[in-house]
């Protein structure tokens, strides 16, 4: 059983139709052990149409090292740093591996759309936060008003009876704590 990860099939056009000798190609252990540490990961997994995190999981199937953390940010300050030696295969994959590079265009569509919806999550989250906070549930409500009316006990926080809404919080974080019990009513 072999496995193909990303849009990697031989019949995709995309692929076939490709000029690029290198797009019809397997990449193998060597060349992705000289990608990973010749660019970021995240850089790396865009070709391939795979997340970072997917490639990763490919890198320790493969046993092939990946930079550390912060590697990248000490490379561009200009720092000189050490590649850890590709080992050899201690036992080889129990699934195959074979991934290829998928083409600039459908690169640029996925990042396209990876853009597209960032760009939704953000208005969507930036559209209703006043009318949210306005639509409080009944028993949010009411602790609301009790605690405006609350003396703070000698710890410096103010009490909601139980029959309402069993909230303790203080004075400072009354606004956040009556916003959280709205998003968990």
């Amino acid at each position: 059983m072999k496995l193909h990860y990303g849009r990697l099939l031989a019949d995709d056009k995309n692929i076939m139709d490709s000029d690029d000798p290198k797009a019809n190609k397997s990449m193998d252990r060597t060349e992705l052990y000289e990608e990973v540490w010749s660019d970021p990961v995240t850089v790396v997994a865009a070709r391939y149409g795979l997340s970072d995190v997917g490639l990763a999981k490919i890198c320790k199937r493969w046993q092939i090292p990946l930079p550390s953390r912060g590697y990248w940010a000490k490379v561009k300050a200009g720092r000189v740093m050490a590649r850890v030696a590709l080992p050899p295969l201690s036992k080889p994959p129990v699934i195959p591996v074979s991934i290829k590079k998928i083409s600039d265009t459908e690169q640029a569509q996925k990042a396209m759309k990876r853009k597209t919806a960032s760009e939704i999550r953000r208005n969507v989250s930036q559209e209703n936060p006043e009318q949210e906070s306005t639509q409080r549930h009944p028993l949010v409500l009411a602790a609301a008003k009790c605690l405006s009316k609350a003396n703070p006990s000698p710890k410096g926080l103010l009490s909601a009876p139980e029959e309402v809404l069993h909230l303790a919080v203080t004075q400072s974080s009354l606004d956040r704590a009556l916003d959280l019990a709205r998003i968990a009513s």
